[in-house]
């Protein structure tokens, strides 16, 4: 790992292959999705250990109804559920 931010849960590897086996993902945007579309998921959340998860969005903008009494810096909002 070359870096992290642990806020936003996004890193930087430093891979060790020939260019030729990297072949990049295209990654998405959160300003398209659909309620029923298919979506991969990579992350840490929360600090537990790293995840790959797929799942269907079952629903957008959602806030948990506790978001703002969790003792977090920020309150959870327009969190993107799906049924992974």
């Amino acid at each position: 790992m070359v870096g992290y931010d642990g806020e936003t849960d996004i890193a930087v590897l430093r891979i060790d292959a020939p260019p030729s086996e990297l072949v990049p993902i295209r990654l998405g945007t959160s300003d398209d999705l659909r309620v029923g579309q298919r979506v991969y998921a990579l992350g840490n959340p929360f600090g537990l250990s790293g995840t790959l998860t797929t799942g269907i969005i079952s629903s957008l903008n959602r806030t948990p109804p506790d978001a703002d009494r969790r003792g977090r810096s920020r309150a959870l909002t327009s969190l993107i559920q799906t049924d992974a």
